[in-house]
């Protein structure tokens, strides 16, 4: 029932369901494809990651905030309270649209495979800092019930790490404890497990925090 009630809550949003795969399939292979074309694999891996870092994880949080626009703003969205699924489902839609968006860095991922070779770190490092993005967007948006606020706090938040982790020194707090990598030209690829599960840890806490939150939502 869920895969219906997503299917159907990704086309009542329109065209904002099409901006993720606008920014992972046009804008961003664009911007790598510039870089690649003008120097060598080797010389660009650090500059792709950084785009990727700065796209990909962030637009996971779109889709979700637009849809839950629809049970938080719209006229007659009390309504919808009435009715069990909305209340029970609502986590299960996240987690939908979370899935499809990890199917859609897929062919991203495969490009970059091709060029640089296996990134299954880079991989994991992503589908663990969108899940963070998309259980912060969920959380806001229940917290503060307004999804203007919860998108704009969602984008301040995500701008604030990584100007934070750019800025701040080797081995500093953002560096070590931060939500994004510090990828540069000496260290393209940093290694960083430990740290990514801590931030899946507090991911899962977030999402959890949004699913008390929507149980609780008119309550």
């Amino acid at each position: 029932m869920f895969l219906k009630k997503t299917a159907f809550d990704l086309k009542n949003i329109r065209w904002f369901a099409l901006v993720p795969l606008a920014v992972e399939w046009v804008v961003l292979p664009f911007i790598c494809w510039y870089m690649i074309s003008r120097f060598p694999p080797e010389l660009t891996i650090a500059n792709t990651l950084s785009q990727a870092q700065i796209f990909m994880p962030i637009m996971a949080a779109f889709p979700v905030i637009f849809i839950l626009r629809s049970y938080i703003e719209n006229d007659g969205h009390e309504v919808l309270y009435i009715y069990g699924s909305v209340k029970n489902t609502g986590f299960l839609t996240v987690l939908c649209v979370y899935v499809l968006y990890a199917l859609v860095l897929g062919p991203v991922f495969v490009w970059f495979f091709s060029i640089y070779g296996p990134l299954w770190y880079e991989l994991f490092r992503t589908l663990v800092q969108a899940f963070f993005f998309l259980s912060l967007a969920y959380l806001l948006v229940y917290l503060v019930r307004s999804t203007l606020i919860a998108f704009m706090g969602t984008i301040i938040f995500g701008a604030i790490m990584l100007f934070a982790v750019q800025a701040d020194g080797g081995g500093g707090f953002f560096r070590q404890f931060g939500l994004f990598a510090a990828i540069t030209d000496m260290n393209p690829q940093p290694y960083e497990p430990e740290k990514y599960l801590i931030v899946l840890g507090v991911s899962i806490l977030l999402f959890i925090a949004g699913i008390i939150l929507n149980r609780r939502y008119f309550h």
